[in-house]
């Protein structure tokens, strides 16, 4: 039976031909080619590893350790948001050969793909109508997951850092979300700290002080772009909750 392709936009005009530019423009024309031609039945771990092989994107733990993360117990993974989309792919499956607990707190589009969608806890990053009802169930979710021991990953700036140096491409994350020091107190989790490297286009980061659904709009092309382009990972040590807890309590 044929499904509905997740880059595929919605036909709302004569023959499509809006939608045909738009998806030619946003690169997701080519993601849907290349969608199409994942392995049939693939799970989430396989879709993983066949997204990051046909993009072309390599990563390799550049600081620290895998080992760094707690194998059990409540555990929150707090990373930075430097690309938009392939950090959660790429940490995603790093994760998994740690936890198969592991669940991502991140944009609801990402759950519009079939293979990930057991995968995320979808927020709603636009302030779309229903915004706050939605996230206040993602967050409820998110609690219920640490509440049950599992792991969790988080990009607590809630959006894709920032370009503050125009000539140094130096990017910077939103002051991050205070609903991650509510996730870590509730439930006495282990916190670890990863750090991403890379950086997009330039255009990319100056398109999102345009506005926001701009800059999403290039995400597709952002992707196509990585080949040949290693991004480092770099995983902090854990850190028990009673070692935070006071920093936690003054935030």
């Amino acid at each position: 039976m044929e499904t509905t392709s997740p880059f595929r936009l919605p036909r709302k005009t004569p023959l499509g031909i809006a939608e045909n530019v738009a998806e030619w423009a946003t690169g997701l024309s080519v993601l849907d080619q290349l969608y199409a031609q994942r392995p049939a039945g693939c799970d989430t771990e396989s879709f993983l590893r066949f997204s990051l092989e046909i993009l072309g994107i390599d990563y390799h733990v550049v600081s620290g350790s895998r080992d760094n993360i707690p194998h059990t117990g409540s555990t929150l993974i707090v990373a930075n948001h430097p690309l938009g989309c392939v950090e959660g792919v790429i940490l995603a499956e790093l994760l998994l050969q740690v936890r198969k607990d592991v669940k991502i707190l991140a944009n609801e589009f990402l759950k519009l793909v079939p293979e990930l969608e057991p995968l995320f806890i979808g927020v709603d990053v636009f302030d779309g109508a229903n915004a706050h009802r939605s996230n206040t169930r993602a967050l409820r979710q998110a609690n219920q997951h640490l509440e049950q021991g599992g792991a969790l990953l988080v990009f607590p700036a809630g959006e894709v850092s920032q370009l503050v140096d125009s000539k140094a491409l130096r990017l910077e994350d939103k002051e991050w979300s205070r609903s991650v020091s509510t996730l870590i107190k509730k439930n006495k989790a282990f916190t670890v700290p990863v750090h991403i490297g890379g950086l997009n286009s330039k255009r990319f980061y100056l398109a999102g002080k345009v506005h926001p659904m701009l800059r999403t709009a290039m995400l597709g092309r952002e992707l196509l772009n990585k080949k040949n382009r290693p991004i480092g990972i770099s995983i902090g040590e854990a850190i028990k909750f009673k070692e935070v807890n006071t920093s936690i309590t003054d935030s």
